[in-house]
């Protein structure tokens, strides 16, 4: 998105009362214009469904809220030009790969498992499909994202070009019981579309169009959910991503009696998947039992695509807006999202916390870091333990010296679930003190149990472009209860000048206290003078 502000500058002209014209006088009145580049991805096919190369700015028209605009920039990337459309197979296998284009391809494995449980070996059967088309690797410039929609959002392995990686994943899925066995009974789709809304927003933080292959089983019939949809669609132009849902279940005729009297729709039929496909710009996959004819399908759109260029002012944020595209051209087809959502600033700042928290690696940075202390055994079963959050403090201006941020900490364990903490850190030096950069360190006591966890942490600095985050892997070992244990020291060094806080609160039910109740144990707790050394490690 590329915001310009442009000064429009008017002259008053006197009239001519005389026959000699009369100098414009220039009254100085100027007025900004906030104006946005708004780039929609398109796919144009012919009667055939082969991609259509070589159109011009000129072939293509744009409607915006029933307004006819003029397009200002039209890119093209169709290295492969013409190419046909992929059909089902008997033996995927033996499909030709399909080049990525130059500049590269970015493509989501979904699995719905809110939906694929209805049927346990759709679930199986969706992951051995995608092992199956990955097996002979992933063709050079394309990366691949696995994730699961399982009432909310987990992604199971980020972006890469690495096969072998992306096939352990999807193994290791198939014997994750926090997934197979999770319980999925939902009497409504709004965990279904939240959880695309996230991964959709999340994807907007990435550059460039995007594939997301959705594998699912979901019969609704989505007559109630215009407003999921308008988000949906909305959200995915901006993202630049189109959704390629793909029907688990192959050809069965007919569907089952519906509850007081009412027909569902027949299970080779899904009207949500197909809106989804049509509201986003993708194509939808049935019945067929080639479940990797939806990933063909993504990766050849992904091929030939045009990014059409327009420019308009008083945009309303966070609010969509009806788009319409047009193609010249007898028998042409064109695919693309139906609407257009500019974010708020508010509104992108949030999403891009919310995708460092998913996805740490993407706002990698070395300067902050987290560790996880074991102190001693807590009972046969437990261990107490410090997670403890160390990251640089500077102070901008010289002026009016202050430090505002926020961090937050997430700690996973599979099927142990989730714990997390924030904290808001506010830092004014006192007068005459030193400006030099500390460093702060926050230690939060917490009992854990034996496992292997994730530790993903976030750290947001009022004023700056965007967050920081890292991600660590920690082994908790078994309980050696009534054993003498030696436990590995805690190696520090003076506080000095740097900040170490030590959170004293609470150790449960911390949800019932308020940010400033929180605040005051952590304060108390600051008069330490030990600073623990952490050192960075992840896997």
């Amino acid at each position: 998105m590329l915001l310009l502000r442009i000064i429009l500058l008017f002259a008053l002209v006197t009239p001519a009362f005389s026959q000699e014209a009369a100098d414009p006088i220039d009254i100085q009145k100027r007025e900004e214009v906030e104006v946005e580049l708004v780039l929609i991805d398109a796919l144009v096919l012919d009667r055939q469904g082969r991609t259509v190369p070589g159109l011009t700015l000129d072939d293509f028209e744009v409607i915006v809220d029933q307004e006819l605009r003029p397009i200002n920039t039209l890119d093209e990337t169709c290295d492969a030009g013409a190419s046909e459309d992929p059909k089902g197979m008997r033996n995927p296998a033996k499909r030709d790969s399909i080049k990525a284009p130059s500049k590269g391809r970015k493509i989501v494995l979904a699995l719905d498992y809110l939906h694929l449980n209805l049927r346990n070996f759709d679930q199986l059967e969706a992951l051995d499909s995608a092992i199956r088309m990955l097996e002979n690797g992933i063709v050079p410039g394309e990366e691949i994202m696995v994730i699961a929609l399982n009432g909310g959002l987990r992604i199971e392995q980020g972006f890469t070009p690495d096969a072998d990686l992306v096939i352990e994943t999807l193994r290791r899925m198939k014997n994750d019981m926090s997934l197979w066995g999770g319980e999925y009974h939902h009497l409504t789709e709004e965990p279904f579309y939240h959880g695309l809304q996230v991964l959709i927003d999340v994807l907007g933080t990435i550059e460039g169009s995007k594939a997301i292959v959705l594998y699912s089983n979901n019969l609704s019939l989505a007559d109630n959910d215009d407003l999921a949809f308008m988000e949906l669609a909305s959200s995915a132009a901006s993202a630049r991503c189109s959704v390629y849902p793909v029907r688990t279940v192959a050809l069965e005729p007919i569907g089952p009696p519906g509850p007081q009297g009412f027909a569902l729709p027949p299970l080779n039929r899904s009207p949500t998947l197909a809106r989804l496909a049509n509201d986003t710009g993708g194509r939808l996959t049935q019945g067929t039992n080639d479940l990797s004819l939806g990933y063909a399908r993504a990766q050849r759109d992904l091929g030939c695509r045009y990014t059409v260029g327009f420019y308009v002012n008083r945009l309303k944020k966070d609010n969509p807006h009806m788009i319409r595209l047009r193609v010249k051209g007898e028998g042409l087809e064109v695919r693309y999202p139906g609407q257009y959502k500019a974010q708020s600033p508010e509104k992108m700042k949030h999403t891009r916390l919310m995708a460092a928290f998913l996805q740490p690696e993407m706002f990698h940075s070395d300067f902050l870091r987290v560790y996880l202390f074991l102190l001693q055994p807590r009972s046969p079963k437990e261990w107490d333990a410090l997670v403890a959050v160390n990251f640089p403090v500077t102070f901008h201006d010289p002026e009016n010296p202050a430090y505002e941020g926020d961090f937050g900490v997430i700690v996973t364990s599979g099927a142990r679930g989730t714990r997390h903490f924030s904290r808001n850190v506010s830092i004014r030096p006192k007068a005459g003190v030193s400006l030099d950069e500390r460093r702060f360190t926050f230690l939060e006591p917490m009992v854990i149990t034996p496992g292997t966890y994730s530790i993903s942490t976030v750290v947001s600095e009022a004023g700056q472009d965007g967050p920081a985050a890292v991600k660590i892997m920690v082994d908790v070992p078994e309980v050696p209860w009534q054993d003498l244990t030696l436990v590995p020291p805690i190696l520090g060094r003076p506080r000095e000048r740097n900040i170490v806080v030590r959170g004293d609160g609470p150790e449960s039910n911390r949800d019932q206290y308020s940010s400033d109740e929180l605040a005051q144990y952590d304060i108390q707790a600051a008069m330490g003078t030990f600073e623990p050394l952490l050192v960075l490690q992840t896997r």
